[in-house]
């Protein structure tokens, strides 16, 4: 997990008290102060560590100087890992406390997967509410053929295999699709994906986080992205002349429309 000045330190409480309080504890949790923090910040931290202390989760702090992208922190924290698996965690989600023991026992049963994530419930103020979700396919061909039109494996679920991970070279600074470009590279390098059809994180969404999705720049960003994938073989040139224009599209929508559009691609869970 990874954390910054601009975050909230109660969220980050939640966050971090999701993980120390899980069915089947971490055995270690890592977590990277991406550059200098606020003063409640440091506080939350001090308080999770004494937390995970207390269940005899090892805790390790990293302290980066100044803040360097989620890329560089999260290379940063996956150096100081020692396990054969990592599972990620954003500062500001919430975990269900039969997160890690639900995907652990998946790898068990399914000793070829590499990449394990899961589907997605959103909410929009308290983590107790679902307000939507993303649901996903569970099935290794079915997940990659709908990788390679968009990035449906949601971040904060993933549990992967630290030897793919090293073997793909880590997290590169993509701008807004680091988690994206790692999953693609994971894949070429021959990596099996699998997924829960059962959320088991609660995602924090609002309005101003996707509308942070978007801008000329995320726009150009993407369109290199697709591009290169297009050149690698990853992406058929059909399927690059298709998704791009859309993606451009959808990131120089104004935000209420970008709005709307993102809404338009999750499930009500009432419905469901």
């Amino acid at each position: 997990m990874s954390t910054y000045a601009a975050d909230d330190a109660e969220h980050l409480l939640l966050a971090g008290r999701s993980m120390i309080e899980q069915t089947l504890l971490p055995d270690e949790i890592v977590l990277v102060c991406d550059g200098v923090l606020t003063e409640d910040l440091l506080a939350a931290l001090k308080t999770l560590e004494i937390e995970a202390r207390a269940k005899g989760i090892v805790w390790k702090q990293v302290d980066l100087p100044e803040n360097r992208g989620l890329a560089r922190a999260l290379n940063a924290g996956i150096a100081e890992l020692t396990s054969d698996w990592v599972a990620r965690m954003d500062a500001d989600d919430y975990a269900l406390p039969q997160r890690l023991e639900k995907q652990v026992n998946y790898l068990k049963n399914n000793p070829d997967t590499e990449v394990l994530f899961t589907a997605q419930a959103e909410f929009y103020t308290s983590h107790e509410t679902v307000d939507a979700l993303k649901v996903v396919p569970t099935e290794h061909d079915d997940i990659v053929s709908l990788l390679r039109w968009r990035n449906i494996i949601s971040h904060p679920t993933v549990v992967y295999s630290r030897k793919r991970l090293f073997e793909a070279g880590g997290y590169r600074a993509v701008p807004y699709l680091e988690d994206y470009d790692l999953y693609m590279r994971m894949l070429e390098k021959g990596a099996t994906f699998g997924a829960l059809e059962e959320p088991m994180v609660h995602v924090r969404v609002s309005p101003q986080q996707v509308r942070r999705r978007g801008g000329l720049r995320y726009a150009f960003v993407e369109v290199g992205f697709r591009f290169n994938l297009m050149r690698k073989g990853m992406l058929k040139f059909h399927q690059w002349l298709i998704s791009t224009p859309l993606y451009f599209c959808f990131r120089i929508a104004p935000p209420f429309l970008k709005w709307k559009l993102y809404r338009a691609v999750r499930k009500n869970p009432q419905a469901v």
